[in-house]
């Protein structure tokens, strides 16, 4: 290996409201007003330079997250669903909340990502995900990849893995990026 580690691994979040929920005006994202998370994580690169690379990470552990209880519509209503209800009915609307929650339990990372060199030009990879926290929606994800260089290559590195399905790109080797 290029590098085996093993160790803490500690995660905090906090946002002021939860946004844990979809309305019109901010459109929902994950935000607990804390989230704890503590575990062992343990990562690996196989050596640089070689005709194929992989890496990997593994994390296990305890998460706390607890998210407040909020209106569902913290902007109002649009004044035309508002008058189409009637002011009752738009009162009531308003005052929807969204339910809060308080989830704990044990998390679980893992991600594989691997690159083989098929030729001096062509390279093939791959990269799997999975994360499972309690509360959230469990989260798996998937790529795999063919590349072509305009100049030849004589091995693989880890810059030509793959690091995230959400933020992946094929990328130029200009070490522009």
């Amino acid at each position: 290996f290029d590098y085996f580690t093993i160790g803490p691994a500690l995660h905090y979040l906090a946002y002021q409201r939860n946004e844990n929920f979809y309305s019109y005006g901010q459109g929902g994202y994950y935000s607990p007003q804390s989230s704890l998370s503590t575990g062992a994580a343990l990562q690996w690169l196989s050596e640089e330079g070689r005709t194929w690379q992989w890496q990997g990470t593994l994390e296990l552990g305890w998460n706390n997250t607890l998210q407040d209880t909020e209106s569902c519509l913290p902007l109002g209503l649009p004044a035309d669903i508002g008058n189409a209800l009637g002011s009752t009915a738009a009162s009531g609307a308003v005052a929807l909340t969204c339910a809060g929650s308080h989830d704990h339990g044990l998390y679980g990372h893992a991600q594989l990502a691997a690159t083989i060199k098929l030729s001096s030009r062509w390279q093939a990879g791959a990269l799997a995900d999975a994360n499972v926290t309690p509360g959230r929606d469990k989260q798996f994800a998937a790529l795999a990849f063919l590349r072509y260089f305009f100049e030849p290559r004589a091995a693989v590195f880890s810059r030509d893995l793959p690091h995230n399905t959400r933020d992946f790109y094929l990328q130029l080797d200009d070490n522009r990026n």
